[in-house]
């Protein structure tokens, strides 16, 4: 949600929020309202209305959003010469002691204020090649929902590895066996969730017919997987009556985990921005992407105890991003 910028200031508002919205978030939503409150500072806070509050109970995803959009405005502040100095929930949170959170009842440590970003105006200096070549894919950045035709060569998964671990988080490629797993397992939540009204009700607001820029519409959600019990996308129209063609996804899928060693605000914070960071890099390489995170959501809501967060490890699995080659174009959100 861009708001208007009451400062004549030299880094372009319009085109900062431009590049806010075009970061992923879960359903394109789109949770997140930046505010410029003085001519040399910006701040990002959630918003709330656009909280998926069903499937999205503890607020991780929207924070994540919230940083992967903060990564695109360091981005474009960047290029414009200027540096950001940036201060995560930067207010006192509730935290375990505190009061209740007014949104969710529970003492999630999420304030008002996720982030406060200042800008050195007064010095310019030009941006790297590394900024400037991930600030020209934001706008080129998809969503493939497509079967993928081709594997990630292990060089370039090390540079997307790589660029996640310079913001902050634990990324590593699975291995096929925890692959499989994961596939497993979000067919086990696809089933449980079916009979989930609450559940459905809030996916079908923002899936199918959708008006604007949020949501995703029908004509995104991707071709039916031949064998949805084994596949490697989510797929959002699984209960969508109109016509969609129905097509095998590949057998072998490759995928990227996001971890943290600990399970904080802050920590959802920093994954969002590396998640920014490696699919920036991704499309730059010519990597397309798209997620899988069910296990995850229905683990923060604990819908059914025998479906547990499927990683033995110590990291805390954040998100978990499909990487592969397709001939699609992919879609955005």
């Amino acid at each position: 949600m861009s708001v208007t910028n009451p400062y004549d200031n030299p880094y372009d508002w319009e085109r900062l929020m431009r590049a806010a919205d075009a970061a992923p978030s879960l359903l394109n939503t789109r949770p997140w309202q930046f505010e410029c409150v003085a001519e040399d500072r910006i701040d990002l806070r959630p918003e709330w209305s656009r909280h998926l509050t069903v499937i999205d109970r503890r607020h991780r995803e929207l924070v994540i959003s919230c940083g992967a959009a903060l990564f695109n405005v360091r981005l474009a502040i960047r290029v414009a010469g200027h540096d950001p100095v940036v201060w995560l929930l930067p207010d006192e949170q509730p935290g375990e002691g505190g009061p209740p959170c007014p949104h969710c009842g529970s003492r999630c440590g999420i304030g008002e204020l996720l982030a406060s970003v200042e800008l050195v105006i007064h010095r310019t200096h030009s941006a790297t090649r590394t900024e400037q070549r991930l600030y020209e894919q934001i706008q080129k950045r998809r969503t493939v929902r497509e079967p993928f035709t081709g594997k990630v060569p292990l060089n370039v998964l090390a540079e997307l590895e790589q660029a996640a671990r310079r913001e902050g988080a634990l990324a590593r490629l699975l291995y096929p066996r925890e692959s499989r797993k994961l596939v497993r397992e979000a067919a086990a939540v696809g089933k449980a969730v079916s009979a989930d009204t609450s559940y459905l009700a809030e996916q079908g607001m923002w899936t199918g017919e959708v008006s604007g820029d949020l949501g995703i519409p029908a004509d995104r959600f991707g071709p039916k997987p031949a064998d949805p019990a084994h596949s490697p996308v989510r797929d959002f129209g699984a209960r969508w009556q109109g016509d969609r063609s129905e097509k095998e996804f590949e057998k072998h899928p490759q995928f990227i985990a996001l971890q943290t060693l600990t399970d904080t605000p802050q920590d959802w914070l920093r994954v969002g921005q590396a998640l920014q960071r490696l699919l920036l890099t991704a499309t730059y390489f010519g990597v397309q992407t798209s997620f899988l995170t069910q296990t995850l959501e229905i683990a923060d809501r604990d819908l059914h105890q025998r479906i547990r967060r499927p990683w033995p490890w110590p990291p805390v699995t954040q998100m978990l991003i499909r990487v592969g080659a397709s001939d699609s174009a992919g879609q955005a959100g």
